[in-house]
């Protein structure tokens, strides 16, 4: 059939990257608090991130700041590299369009993000030195 000859190209081509990617955006989706920055090794909470948090839904993403104007973006999972990759894209002035390129990690409910600089001239991260670090928030 059609359905089993796709998934033998799948299989044979080194696996589904289009269906792991999907299963991250899905794991994505939802509210996410910005609980701590971590910058080499040391992890904290300060007061300037309470309150703010994102909305993800599908690739669309809300990030909410309290007194500040909503900033939307967009973003595109690359699930299959290691780390695995992010690219975000603001919709917001001065960085509208331009590409950050980041790595993740989404584990029990915890997404570790490191990005380079929202001015689209920033090179990929290779390690987690720096990130930002939100907790899911489960309703």
């Amino acid at each position: 059939t059609l359905v089993g000859l796709l998934l033998f190209c799948c299989i044979t081509a080194g696996g589904c990257s289009g269906d792991s990617n999907s299963k991250e955006l899905a794991a994505f989706n939802g509210v996410w608090d910005f609980v701590a920055i971590e910058s080499n090794g040391q992890v904290t909470s300060p007061k300037e991130i309470r309150g703010q948090r994102w909305l993800v839904k599908g690739n669309e993403i809300t990030a909410i700041v309290p007194g500040v104007a909503d900033h939307k973006m967009t973003f595109k999972i690359i699930a299959d590299k290691t780390p695995k990759e992010l690219d975000i894209i603001p919709a917001y002035a001065p960085y509208e369009g331009k590409v950050t390129p980041a790595i993740y990690t989404l584990e029990s409910g915890r997404l570790r993000i490191c990005s380079g600089s929202p001015d689209g001239n920033s090179v990929r991260p290779t390690t987690f030195s720096d990130a930002m670090v939100f907790q899911k928030v489960v309703r």
